[in-house]
């Protein structure tokens, strides 16, 4: 998992091949697509790997310091400062989501789920319906953001105030 994160630092997925991470673990290529099948599958757990160090990050911090707006709005700023600094993780987003690997898919949508579940887990002062709304609201803003951020139609800054306005929008309303 290490040599493959470490590879899709330097490279997009694309231009990776299963061998190198092989060579770069020091393990035989058998034994990778012993455990891997696929290269969707390794790198489907590669970006859960990934995630768990946000994760961590995220959740090591002051969960509690502000209202549920702030705290939207830090998670959604550090997810995408994240993606900014590591854009290949986020290409590779998008390549897991119509991957045809159903045990890729399904490793992603927990990804999915667990970054929702991040979301959910700030709002503190929210509940019920309105906290299902709000992570779909937050997590679709930030996946559209990504998207024009991605292909080069927005730049990170322009990204991080809409977000922010957004977030203020569906708390405030204006």
């Amino acid at each position: 998992m290490a040599s493959a994160i470490r590879l899709l630092t330097e490279r997009e997925y694309d231009q990776i091949q299963i061998r190198e991470v092989a060579d770069d673990a020091e393990v035989a290529l058998a034994t990778v697509y012993r455990y891997f099948p696929s290269k969707e599958l390794l790198y489907a757990h590669a970006l859960v790997m990934w995630g768990n160090e946000f994760e961590a990050e995220v959740l090591g911090r002051d969960r509690n310091r502000g209202d549920d707006s702030a705290r939207v709005k830090a998670v959604l700023r550090r997810t995408a400062r994240a993606y900014a600094r590591y854009p290949n993780f986020y290409k590779l987003t998008t390549l897991l989501e119509v991957t045809t690997d159903t045990s890729a898919r399904e490793i992603f949508e927990g990804y999915s789920g667990q970054f929702e579940q991040i979301v959910g887990g700030v709002l503190l002062d929210t509940v019920g319906r309105d906290r299902e709304i709000i992570v779909m609201l937050a997590t679709s803003m930030l996946g559209g953001q990504l998207r024009q951020w991605s292909r080069g139609k927005s730049n990170l800054p322009a990204v991080l105030r809409t977000l922010d306005d957004a977030v203020t929008i569906i708390f405030e309303g204006r």
